[in-house]
């Protein structure tokens, strides 16, 4: 048996860093999949703990997750996938397409993912 609810109707979208959240190629994905997907995408409450068991599962009651990452070393993913519930992630050469157009909001430069040096 699997840990998470495979007959579930609901992906969940775990990590939407502001960053992310303002670019217009997340708007386009976001919309698209609301219009066309066959499943509802849930965001993760704002404040979790991998820690209590009562968050866990509200995490495994989604089918899937889609990850976009808001940068190539995020731990949510291990975190995620260690629980067992099935990433949707995109692939490297949207990933980069994406990274490459963000924007850092302290100094209008290229967003690579380190706001503090």
């Amino acid at each position: 048996a699997s840990p998470w609810n495979a007959s579930s109707t609901t992906i969940l979208w775990p990590n939407q860093p502001m960053i992310i959240l303002h670019s217009p190629n997340i708007w386009t994905l976001s919309g698209f999949l609301k219009e066309h997907a066959s499943v509802e995408f849930v965001d993760a409450p704002s404040s979790w703990s991998f820690g209590a068991s009562a968050d866990v599962s509200r995490v495994l009651q989604n089918r899937a997750c889609l990850f976009i990452p808001d940068h190539p070393f995020k731990n949510l993913f291990n975190d995620l996938y260690a629980l067992g519930l099935p990433p949707f992630v995109p692939s490297r050469t949207w990933l980069s397409r994406l990274w490459s157009n963000l924007m850092n909001p302290w100094d209008d430069q290229t967003y690579d993912g380190w706001f503090h040096r």
